[in-house]
């Protein structure tokens, strides 16, 4: 499913050509970020500002940890980058 996150990103103004999903974290749990190397890297990238936005089906699966999420949310709001999930931008 979210391999279709592409196609919700194309109608946002986001090429798919430039969108990346993240996959290498599929069937880890996001209790932590420990274990997952997708998050941090991602993290990483938004941190750099090379990242317009992060779109998720369900924005909690991101972090399900409270101190992931919150330091998520504001990392993006320090350089503006967008987060989206199926319902809301």
């Amino acid at each position: 499913m979210q391999y279709q996150l592409v196609e919700r990103a194309t109608p946002l103004g986001w090429p798919s050509d430039r969108v990346q999903v993240m996959d290498e974290d599929l069937g880890k749990s996001g209790a932590s970020a420990e274990h997952r190397s997708g998050f941090p890297s991602r993290m990483t990238e938004i941190g750099f500002d090379r990242v317009g936005l992060v779109l998720s089906l369900d924005a909690s699966r991101l972090a399900r940890n409270h101190s992931d999420w919150y330091r998520l949310i504001e990392l993006c709001s320090m350089v503006g980058t967008c987060i989206a999930d199926s319902e809301q931008l």
